[in-house]
């Protein structure tokens, strides 16, 4: 059974390669990707080559298989789905036609085998041929550094994600977090499976008096590998100050002193805080830590105390961390009130509560939908939400494209109305502003058509709808529709040979439409050649002559300056390349000035 071998948002159901619903976009594919007018069946063989590159067209079990695909708008699909192997053989229903697919892993017999990152084009007729390779198993001889004499006392710990940033807890006695004990009081050498799918792992080694460290291998690999392990010191940590909330954690980061100044290094583990409990961290790297008392993700992390401790090998110190007024946990409440809308919104609609900072580190989303909700005999609704953190939210009604702010104060409060204007249906025309006429979509140089609602934007921060009008088929040619809250919104139009624009308007409950005229860009044109290869630069300047930077956009090799005139272009070109000096362009109107420049490389 293959279980984990994929952590793609998207699900299939089993023995079918489809369209992922949620990763697709509206837009037709290009070309070869034009959906299949009916199902079909792909025929292939797996074949899984071991170590020492001898193959395997016999083996039995099952495959997930990845696929792939790009649409013009500029967006990688992807789906994925598992199918049994009979002898190597297996047959493979698909929905939608998939211009490659990839093995992600398989499980054959008592073995897993695992893909490569390299997708096969999936020919129109006849049979396909994917490749895999067996798993090895891991053999690993742990050393002390200082004589190269195997440990005994070896504990090897896999992380669950193959990723240099995930975070365990190696250095409690107890090892909890995102892993797996793999080898516990061992002694070098020592020999396991890899356990989890995938083409790497990442591994926590430490051993009785030593330094924790990390290893990265292949999971295919069939050497062995030899990990040299330093002396390692510990810390003993209490917490005082202000008692301890729940849902904290205490996270170690390595600090690094470069040109003199501290720095936080990566967190390397975390572990949650219980209490003013004393608790010891054992076989760090000797070295200076942070030790900091958090609350919420790393990436929306409040901090609550520090301390910063010079961990030194074979010893022991003391850390202690004081908890400021910061760790009081916002107060509880529970809230609720009346949703107004028209029943023109239909009923996919769901109230979303994002908390904003600092009650963001407490407090996660919350989402209710309207079948969790009460209906009243005047087409409202009533909501409720029970102990949740009190702090300001920004309430976004998802399926309306509508937002709202809300004070949550501790206690119980009711009466809170959250009032959805009636839709407003908006057809848009855009026409260039020299020649008046519409421009059609489907040119090459058609803009980028998007659709922002003006005031969230400047409220909240954030942008409701940002829709690629590109992807949707207009129903007249060149005048989409999109739905909105009646009121202010603001339609973003430009891209291609066209400036980017602003246009603010109201728009009324029901249907109309708004016209926005944008002008043709102007800018340059640049290539940059490398014997016959083409170069992208690190960055591009056009000064103007009062010394400013024209560049407003850049589209592929198009520079886009704010009007036409004389620039003095400079082009900082990739390592290994010879520099090149600053020249000047003239730039005329509507137009694109073709700028080629030879490199050369330098040793």
């Amino acid at each position: 059974m293959v279980s984990g071998c994929s952590n793609s948002p998207s699900r299939i159901e089993a023995d079918t390669i489809a369209g992922s619903e949620k990763e697709q976009p509206v837009a037709a594919p290009m070309g070869e990707m034009l959906p299949s007018p009916a199902a079909w069946t792909l025929r292939g063989t797996l074949v899984v080559e071991d170590a020492e590159g001898q193959l395997d067209r016999n083996a039995s079990g099952t495959v997930v298989l990845w696929g792939e695909w790009q649409y013009e708008a500029g967006r990688l699909c992807s789906t994925h789905g598992s199918v049994a192997v009979e002898h190597g053989m297996f047959e493979l229903p698909m929905a939608a036609w998939i211009p490659t697919l990839r093995v992600q892993c398989a499980s054959l017999g008592n073995k897993m085998a695992v893909g490569s990152s390299e997708p096969v084009a999936v020919p129109k007729n006849g049979p396909i041929e994917l490749h895999a390779k067996w798993q090895q198993e891991v053999r690993l001889r742990v050393v002390a550094r200082e004589t190269g004499e195997d440990l005994a006392g070896v504990t090897v710990l896999a992380m669950t994600e193959p990723t240099p940033d995930a975070i365990l807890m190696p250095f409690l006695p107890q090892a909890e977090g995102d892993g797996e004990v793999l080898i516990a009081n061992g002694t070098s050498p020592v020999r396991f499976a890899p356990q989890f799918p995938y083409p790497d792992a990442m591994y926590w080694i430490g051993a009785h008096g030593r330094a924790w460290t990390r290893l990265r291998r292949s999971t295919t690999k069939l050497d062995e590998d030899v990990v040299s392990l330093d002396p390692g010191g510990d810390v003993r940590l209490a917490l005082t100050g202000h008692p301890v909330p729940e849902c904290v954690v205490v996270r170690c980061r390595r600090i690094v002193e470069p040109q003199g100044e501290w720095h936080h290094g990566e967190c390397v583990a975390e572990f949650p805080a219980k209490g003013s409990a004393l608790c010891q961290l054992r076989g760090l790297p000797p070295g200076d830590w942070d030790l900091t008392v958090e609350v919420g993700s790393l990436e929306n992390v409040l901090q609550l105390g520090l301390a910063r401790v010079r961990v030194v090998a074979g010893e022991t110190v003391d850390a202690n961390v004081v908890l400021d007024e910061r760790a009081m946990e916002p107060a509880r409440a529970h809230v609720g009130g009346t949703l107004r809308l028209s029943k023109a919104w239909g009923d996919k609609v769901t109230l979303i509560f994002r908390p904003d900072w600092p009650t963001s580190a407490w407090q996660d989303p919350l989402r209710l939908a309207l079948g969790d909700m009460v209906a009243t005999e005047s087409g409202s609704y009533q909501w409720s939400a029970e102990d949740v953190r009190s702090g300001t939210y920004v309430v976004e009604v998802e399926g309306c494209d509508f937002f709202t702010r809300l004070e949550v104060q501790a206690g119980t409060t009711n009466g809170h109305v959250i009032a959805v204007p009636d839709p407003a249906r908006v057809r848009v025309r855009v026409i260039d502003e020299a020649t008046r006429k519409p421009i059609e979509l489907g040119a090459d140089d058609q803009p980028c058509w998007r659709v922002t609602h003006l005031h969230p934007r400047d409220r909240f921060g954030i942008f409701v709808v940002d829709m690629d009008f590109q992807t949707i088929e207009p129903g007249d040619g060149q005048r989409p529709w999109f739905q909105c809250p009646s009121g202010s919104v603001t339609i973003q139009v430009g891209g291609g040979d066209f400036y980017r624009d602003l246009v603010d308007c109201e728009v009324a409950p029901g249907d109309q439409e708004v016209l926005v005229s944008v002008r043709r860009a102007c800018g340059i044109d640049l290539k940059l050649k490398c014997g016959e290869e083409i170069v992208s630069p690190n960055s591009v300047a056009l000064q103007s002559p009062d010394g400013v930077d024209a560049v407003v956009d850049s589209i592929g090799s198009r520079w886009v300056v704010a009007g036409p005139g004389t620039y003095l272009l400079s082009v900082e070109v990739p390592e290994g390349h010879e520099l090149l000096p600053s020249q000047c362009v003239t730039v005329t109107a509507a137009e694109w000035t073709p700028v080629e420049l030879l490199l050369r490389r330098v040793p």
